[in-house]
């Protein structure tokens, strides 16, 4: 074993700092271990907060030991390579990293036989950063891009959060149990990581927005702090900020020297919160150091809270309000954006001009039924597999799949067709009446091919309008008259999109055999730019003047319901040419994804005609 020297008296410092705001502060520091030959790291507090255990050792030998929290003689507790060690909420258990970081194991917190814990059927790889929750009864870890959640009481682990962007790390939980505090590292620049929250049940949240590196958060025992490791102070400190977010404050100063580049790191809080252990190369050695707190030092400053925030790789910093946090002022940010974990956001601007960012993110939710008053998401991200299984597959249909589809969804092509026409199941009707289910979905199919596209490249900006009005209606129930926001556009592609969802069309049962219901109504529009303008003078300039008109309109206004979208996700279905029609050129023009010049080719030159042309013919 590494030796350790018994110095019973601590090493006492008192650190004078001085925060942001200017005002002096003192923070009493102790230096608790003191072996010149290994390396003591990754302290974490009993929860009596009688004792500190860390990791003590070198490259090849580490074991767990134990430490008086005001100092003393440190006293070993395994005899196997350990390291990354937490105590459980009872105090009753020690987990740790075993096995050269590929095994999490478990000993009894006074010492004694590990037991492994970790389930065949994960890897570990590189350390699993085992942390206990809150009630003791579920261990967090990695392996690889995933973070579990195991029950140590079936030792069945269930997956909580995949990345295939960032190497995401878990650290704590917060005291409630609801969150997991992660540091999310870029595999591809080591200078740049940081913290985020990953939710039991939600939608993880960025914490930290410093250029550098943030990592190793750890939050204090009442929810409100996070302590973290940071070197955005140009050197490796510890930082404290706000929970709920908010501007960090630098904790420790510690520069090094010429031999020593000076690193506090690894920090833990004490369990009444007053105290913060971490590793420093303080005296030229890694030891466990104690920083007592000066409570001055967190000032009204930490309790400014942001409601969300979203990281954009194309900007260092900055943090985003999610709605109903609105914005003053145009932000000025690319729109939509996708946050680190695949979260698509969408810029949106009210009648009174205020600004605000929605997620509004395509993805499986609760069934729709309006009829009970719920507007979920439902199934926005499926596709029919077991009757169109290349569409499914690939997101565009095969021709031969549609010219051998027999029935939809269980119901006959023919029968959806007659349902489908005005004045059966509604009396706008899904389709013209000279046109048919097969011949509607063969056309679109082709012109969306032709577009270089796949249906849920079309069915994505729909529904991002459809989830916004969604949220806005929820907010609206209960915001005060005065409060309420009234979307007026959402912002796609640097263009201002003129949106509008009004729920006046009546129940309308979906013509094939799902659950879509419909109410609805879905307007977007905006207008032609003066190089669109000119564009369409110059190739259709020779339409009489009404018809010109008419093509502008066309192609710049969309009117649908919200059903469409599930029917392009799912079949592929745009409607035929009837009042709710979703015309694919349409929406490429309106929501950015296809230029003017793009559509006109993929219409055959003759996008008038296109237009407003049936398609009556059966593939």
């Amino acid at each position: 074993m590494a030796r350790i020297l018994n110095i019973c008296v601590a090493v006492v410092l008192i650190l004078h700092l001085c925060s942001t705001a200017g005002m002096g502060q003192q923070h009493i520091l102790t230096q608790l271990t003191f072996s010149d030959s290994t390396h003591d790291g990754y302290p974490y507090w009993s929860p009596d907060g009688n004792y500190i255990i860390y990791s003590s050792g070198t490259d090849s030998t580490c074991m767990i030991m134990k430490i008086p929290a005001e100092g003393g003689i440190p006293v070993q507790l395994s005899d196997i390579f350990a390291q990354h060690a937490r105590w459980s909420p009872a105090g009753d258990y020690i987990v740790f990293d075993g096995d050269f970081g590929t095994s999490l194991q478990m000993i009894p917190s006074s010492g004694g036989t590990p037991v492994r814990i970790d389930p065949d059927t994960i890897p570990i790889f590189r350390s699993g950063m085992p942390c206990w929750s809150p009630d003791g009864q579920k261990i967090a870890f990695k392996s690889y891009s995933t973070i579990y959640i195991m029950d140590l009481g079936t030792r069945t682990p269930t997956p909580l959060y995949r990345s295939e962007r960032r190497n995401i790390i878990p650290y704590d939980w917060t005291p409630d149990g609801s969150k997991i505090l992660v540091d999310a590292r870029d595999p591809e620049d080591v200078a740049e990581s940081d913290i985020w929250e990953v939710p039991l049940n939600g939608i993880p949240r960025q914490i930290t927005f410093l250029p550098g590196r943030q990592v190793k958060p750890s939050v204090s025992p009442d929810g409100s702090m996070i302590v973290f490791t940071s070197d955005h102070g140009g050197n490796t400190d510890l930082w404290v900020m706000p929970a709920a977010g908010g501007d960090p404050v630098q904790l420790t100063f510690y520069e090094g020297n010429d031999e020593n580049p000076g690193l506090d790191i690894e920090a833990s809080w004490s369990p009444d919160g007053r105290s913060v252990a971490f590793s420093s190369t303080r005296n030229d050695v890694w030891a466990i150091w104690k920083i007592d707190l000066n409570e001055e030092i967190f000032g009204n400053r930490l309790n400014d809270r942001v409601s969300y925030s979203i990281f954009y790789p194309t900007i260092d910093t900055g943090t985003i309000p999610i709605f109903p946090y609105m914005l003053a002022e145009d932000p000025m940010q690319s729109s939509p954006a996708e946050s680190w974990d695949g979260r698509e956001f969408v810029l949106g601007k009210s009648a009174d001009a205020r600004f605000a960012w929605f997620d509004a993110t395509a993805e499986n939710g609760d069934t729709l039924n309006y009829k009970r008053r719920l507007r979920g998401k439902g199934n926005q991200v499926v596709a029919d597999r077991t009757d169109f299984p290349a569409f499914a597959a690939t997101g565009i249909h095969a021709d031969d799949e549609i010219r051998n589809t027999r029935s939809i969804t269980r119901k006959s092509v023919s029968k959806i067709t007659v349902d489908g026409r005005p004045g059966a199941s509604s009396g706008t009707g899904f389709m013209a009446v000279d046109e048919t289910v097969l011949s509607v979905i063969m056309s679109d199919n082709q012109m969306v091919r032709r577009l270089g596209l796949r249906h849920p490249d079309l069915a994505r900006p729909l529904f991002h309008l459809w989830n916004t009005s969604n949220q806005i209606e929820r907010y609206n129930d209960h915001a005060p008259p005065d409060e309420e926001y009234h979307l007026q556009s959402l912002y796609f592609g640097g263009r201002d999109v003129q949106v509008k969802v009004t729920g006046s069309r009546g129940w309308q049962e979906s013509i094939f055999n799902d659950e879509i219901l419909g109410q609805y109504h879905l307007e977007a529009s905006r207008r032609l730019d003066p190089a669109e303008e000119k564009f369409l003078m110059e190739h259709y300039g020779s339409l009489p003047a009404e018809k010109l008109e008419e093509l502008k309109n066309m192609i710049s206004h969309l009117h649908t319901g919200e059903m469409v979208p599930y029917y392009i996700s799912r079949y592929g279905f745009y409607e035929g040419h009837t009042d709710f029609r979703a015309e694919p050129l349409s929406i490429a023009f309106i929501f950015g994804i296809r230029s003017l010049d793009e559509i006109h080719h993929a219409s055959g030159g003759d996008l008038y005609g296109y237009l407003t042309n049936h398609f009556n013919q059966n593939p």
